[in-house]
């Protein structure tokens, strides 16, 4: 190639490079230094530097309504001590893009709000229509290396008439919001996103925020949750928002409410969350959410409830949570959030309709824990383990249901003193594993008061004959007579053969599983079933759904992958 080219190809490169970096406005706070200009005439060029987040707030205003397409940078020279104010202010009327970051983005400038009674940054929409600002662009605001200390406030907050179009029209509605490489310690409330437009349905995706933090020593906040007079605020309170999230959190003490509180919006996270008291309140509280869970460490925490699902309709599938050294409050000084109960299990999910891949590496939580691993009320639920690993025995039970409908495959129930408990529901079971005598010997079917139970076999859906609980949950008394005891015995002991598929109409017939023959009994059912029943063909076998094939096909490959992380990890 010829070297005149390359001089030339380099020279307009290096022009490029210059007019890209002249193509932004920069703005400089320095709180060690005297003022010594008037109002907010300060901090670009040859200005004096600003002295307080504040006027440089109010100047990347100034510049914003002589030119909102321009970077505005928001650099931060020296150390912010608590005794004034750190707060860039309200930043709704820009549409530029706003960065604001320490001078060298390897060195965290402390940024102390002991003495700050407002968010560090917020955009906050005017009730005035006419202050309204007409955006071309997505307006993206950029929060980095910088270490906030000592927050009683938001230090975020986002209130604005959020956009309900999937195809929006109005920019100004649109928002992201980026925080990297920032510390946040001894602080209540991070993030705060609430419409002044509620009870609708929000498009989600128009207000984005990705978050890269490392938090340590949070508190219970004293702040109140919108429209209420007795719910503080959880450290992240979200509504019609996605986030992904990847602040790692620490040391922290959060006794109050949950961790996260997020409705109607969308979810991923990726983190580490080690040695914190959360007490009886989940740790992540979802409300109609969409979730996505990435690799997560839990380890060394004291909590009830890790995650809370409430009309949950979308599908879960984390990638890997690894848990380690769990423990359990003994009282619980709050039992609900919202007006939402709590319940004593670890996962709770309510009022939904979705599957949930349970996809948990349980390191070191062996001593048995007093609640139980899965809570499932007024919903429908298909819960699948990895071929891999069983799921944790560290728990009082494996499922508690009322009035609901679950499915449970891939795994061996045998292994649990009491698998399933609850009352009102219908269970459906993976018969690779019901078929086993050992699945009748620790009073599997004892403890579901009025529940039904179905076989999910490769053939179809049948139902399961439980009509010998009552002598198998409920022995004679020993001096019965031998009769009696015979009969018992043939009612309850359970066939190692599969058994048969029946028809089924307004009367369902099934057959009961016994040591010598297969007996037909016809009882009348009333059931609580999934959301999307099955059509029963003239056999009496369900055939298996395109989701039911697809779902025991990606349990191998899935789990195969997770054996790969699981020998790396």
């Amino acid at each position: 190639m010829d070297k005149k080219y390359l001089i030339i190809l380099l020279l307009v490169l290096i022009n490029n490079i210059n007019i890209i970096y002249s193509q932004r406005l920069s703005i400089n706070v320095d709180y060690n230094i005297n003022k010594d200009y008037i109002d907010s005439q300060c901090g670009i060029n040859s200005e004096p530097h600003c002295t307080s987040l504040e006027d440089a707030g109010k100047r990347a205003i100034l510049e914003s309504e002589l030119n909102n397409t321009i970077p505005i940078y928001i650099y931060i020279h020296s150390d912010i001590n608590g005794s004034m104010v750190a707060s860039v202010g309200n930043l709704y009327s820009i549409c530029n893009v706003v960065v604001v970051s320490s001078t060298n983005t390897s060195v965290q400038f402390t940024v102390d709000g002991s003495n700050t009674n407002q968010s560090f940054l917020s955009i906050e929409e005017p009730n005035d229509v006419q202050q309204t600002p007409i955006c071309v662009n997505q307006r993206k605001i950029y929060i980095q290396s910088l270490r906030f200390i000592n927050w009683n406030q938001t230090l975020f907050k986002i209130n604005i008439n959020q956009e309900t179009q999937m195809q929006p029209i109005d920019q100004s509605k649109s928002i992201a919001l980026s925080i990297a490489r920032v510390n946040i310690s001894y602080s209540s409330s991070i993030l705060w996103v609430y419409p002044k437009n509620p009870n609708q349905i929000y498009n989600y995706n128009s207000i984005s925020i990705t978050a890269s933090a490392t938090a340590k020593n949070l508190y219970s906040s004293n702040l109140m949750t919108p429209n209420s007079v007795y719910e503080t605020l959880p450290p992240f309170y979200l509504v019609g928002c996605s986030l992904v999230d990847q602040v790692n959190l620490e040391n922290s003490n959060i006794s109050l409410t949950p961790y996260i509180y997020f409705e109607g919006g969308s979810y991923k996270g990726s983190s580490s969350i080690t040695n914190n008291t959360f007490s009886c309140n989940p740790f992540i509280f979802m409300y109609k959410n969409i979730f996505l869970s990435g690799p997560l460490s839990f380890k060394n925490n004291e909590i009830m409830t890790f995650i809370y699902f409430l009309e949950h309709q979308t599908n879960v599938s984390p990638l890997l949570t690894l848990f380690a050294n769990i423990s359990v409050p003994a009282i619980c000084n709050k039992n609900q959030f919202l007006n939402n109960k709590y319940h004593d299990s670890f996962n709770v999910y309510s009022k939904g309709n979705s599957s949930f891949d349970s996809h948990v590496l349980d390191l070191g939580t062996s001593d048995k824990k007093p609640i139980n691993y899965f809570y499932v009320e007024d919903g429908h639920l298909d819960f699948t383990f990895p071929i891999f690993s069983k799921p944790s025995e560290a728990f009082k039970n494996l499922f508690k249901v009322a009035n609901s409908s679950i499915g449970v495959y891939n795994v061996d129930l045998s292994v649990y003193e009491f698998p399933i408990v609850g009352s009102n529901s219908s269970v459906f079971l993976d018969m690779n594993y019901v078929n086993d005598y050992t699945i009748f010997k620790n009073e599997t079917f004892c403890n579901c008061t009025d529940c039904l139970y179905y076989g999910d076999e490769s053939s179809g859906i049948f139902k399961i004959d439980t009509t010998f609980r009552h002598s198998l949950c409920n022995p004679e008394p020993s001096n019965s007579s031998s009769n009696d005891n015979s009969s018992s015995s043939s009612s309850s002991t359970p066939s190692t053969t599969s058994p048969a598929i029946t028809s089924s109409t307004t009367t369902t017939s099934t057959i009961v599983p016994t040591t010598t023959s297969t007996t037909t009994t016809s009882t009348t059912t009333s059931t609580v079933i999934p959301t999307e029943t099955p059509s029963i063909s003239g056999d009496g076998a369900i055939p298996m759904s395109a989701s039911t094939i697809k779902r025991k096909t990606s349990i191998v490959v899935f789990s195969i992958l997770m054996v790969i992380l699981y020998v790396f990890i």
